[in-house]
């Protein structure tokens, strides 16, 4: 989930040529929304320094409240403290710009060791 609707369209192209079924959000209302309807295996969600008390809320909302337990990728122009990281209970920190290819091979090493992949997998951004 990104508030830039051109970030959210380019990483789900790039990620559905990658073998990745994705959806992207640019509102907190629709990927609540998507998550009461299904649970995706990955989220991404991007963060800005200035909305962290918002990034931390939306990821307890994630975790606690629609109980979601799956891979929780963060992405940030700048570097998380180790307090907000912690507050938000992520899976993983990236900061951007980030290498495509990168991103791909840490979002199969932690589905890979979460569960048994097919070959296209769900990933909500």
């Amino acid at each position: 989930m990104d508030y830039d609707a051109d970030i959210v369209y380019v990483l789900c192209k790039w990620l559905t040529i990658e073998g990745f079924e994705t959806k992207g959000f640019t509102t907190l209302e629709q990927l609540r929304l998507q998550l009461s309807i299904s649970q995706p295996e990955g989220i991404i969600l991007d963060c800005s320094y200035g909305r962290m008390p918002l990034i931390i809320n939306m990821c307890h909302t994630i975790r606690k409240a629609l109980q979601y337990s799956g891979l929780l990728l963060l992405s940030s122009t700048t570097t998380l403290s180790s307090e907000n990281s912690e507050a938000c209970n992520a899976t993983d920190f990236i900061t951007k710009p980030f290498d495509f290819n990168a991103l791909v091979n840490r979002i199969n090493g932690y589905l890979s060791n979460a569960s048994t992949i097919n070959t296209a997998e769900s990933l909500a951004y």
